[in-house]
């Protein structure tokens, strides 16, 4: 019994000050700020320091990671790198296999 008069108690308040509230006409709403463009969503070109950046970390993936090169043939992962930038060409097995060895013999 206790209970129910503190719960009606507080559904009063709530509904005396909802009903203080001024509703808000269209007049009052600011206006919205001009939408984005499509274009600026689409994916932009790789740039020309970009793919030595994503090759050095595809190496590293491969070479620290424990994965295999056969990575870069694997379906889940090109669909994966396709949605990261569609402009991004994975290199092939050997192209890869060479690049890690050269940088390899790099250090």
């Amino acid at each position: 019994m206790h209970m129910e008069k503190e719960r009606q108690s507080a559904d009063s308040k709530v509904k005396a000050t909802c009903s203080g509230l001024k509703r808000s006409s269209t007049s009052d709403i600011a206006p919205r700020a001009k939408q984005a463009a499509v274009s600026t969503f689409l994916q932009k070109p790789v740039s020309q320091s970009q793919p030595k950046s994503v090759n050095d970390g595809l190496m590293y993936l491969v070479s620290n990671g424990m994965q295999s090169v056969s990575i870069v043939e694997d379906k889940g992962f090109i669909e994966y790198s396709k949605r990261l930038n569609a402009s991004y060409c994975l290199p092939t097995r050997k192209t890869l296999s060479k690049w890690i060895g050269d940088k390899t013999k790099q250090v």
